[in-house]
């Protein structure tokens, strides 16, 4: 997450929830925990050389565990290729969603 400005929280929707699904695998390949829940919540985006984006999804149902994520997505001429740049585990839905 670089110096400057980011968007507000907006609401995930059905169409940012598909593409922040896109980093799963990597995400749960990192951590070595598969994740059977797993809803977006939140997002907030900076535009940098493609977007960077910080997401908070819910990864349990009956406990309330998230993870926020920070993924970069490249520009259209560089492919649009999505990248989990980094996470936080041991997070709840009232932490903040803060650039780390």
């Amino acid at each position: 997450w670089s110096e400057g400005a980011s968007s507000a929280l907006w609401p995930s929707t059905p169409t940012t929830s598909f593409f922040f699904v896109q980093v799963k695998p990597e995400l749960e390949k990192q951590t070595n925990r598969k994740y059977p829940v797993y809803n977006t919540i939140v997002y907030r985006s900076q535009l940098v050389g493609g977007t960077n984006f910080l997401i908070k999804v819910s990864i349990q149902c009956k406990i309330d565990e998230c993870v926020h994520l920070l993924v970069f997505r490249s520009l259209p001429c560089n492919g649009m290729e999505t990248t989990l740049t980094s996470y936080q585990t041991g997070k709840t839905t009232e932490d903040p969603l803060e650039p780390f």
